[in-house]
């Protein structure tokens, strides 16, 4: 694992670290800014950023024993995505761009996991089922994403549709 990637992943921590606490001085000291706009943007690079890039070197690291290039240009892909998100949130929440940064961070992830399938390599047959799992997980996760733009289209964004697709995201992802 080159330490360059980890570094990426540490500079989206700070950046993310950052914007929470962005977020808990706009309680002391009011600041001219989209409170909802940031605490997407926060969420999604300490998410996506952080914890996704990182757990994307472990497995890279740990399961695909040919370092392929195909994993270093996805990286870099994943982080334009990031950046995308890290820049476009906080300036407009949930609109075109920022959608479209989180729409490549998807195809990534589904591409990251074919060829993790495609190329994993290890000896211990529990950690090969746990691998598959988390990855299968992941996948399953995205359905509560795509569910977001009917949710808002037909009921809102207060409907427990819209609610339960958010939650059906998080908790696959988090599980």
């Amino acid at each position: 694992m080159q330490k360059k990637f980890i570094l990426v992943c540490l500079l989206n921590f700070l950046v993310a670290a950052s914007m929470g606490l962005v977020l808990r001085y706009v309680f002391i000291q009011p600041l001219s800014l989209n409170f909802r706009f940031l605490t997407h943007g926060h969420s999604h690079v300490a998410m996506l950023g952080w914890v996704y890039l990182m757990l994307y070197l472990l497995i890279v690291h740990h399961f695909i024993p040919d370092k392929k290039p195909i994993y270093n240009r996805l990286f870099w892909i994943t982080q334009l995505a990031v950046v995308g998100m890290m820049i476009s949130f906080p300036l407009q929440g949930y609109a075109a761009i920022s959608i479209s940064f989180s729409t490549l961070h998807i195809f990534c992830s589904y591409y990251f996991v074919r060829l993790v399938w495609q190329h994993h390599k290890t000896t211990s047959l529990p950690a090969r089922y746990l691998l598959k799992a988390c990855l299968l997980f992941m996948l399953l996760s995205t359905i509560g994403v795509w569910c977001l733009g009917p949710a808002v289209a037909t009921l809102g964004q207060t409907s427990a549709f819209y609610q339960i697709a958010i939650q059906f995201f998080l908790h696959f992802q988090f599980n």
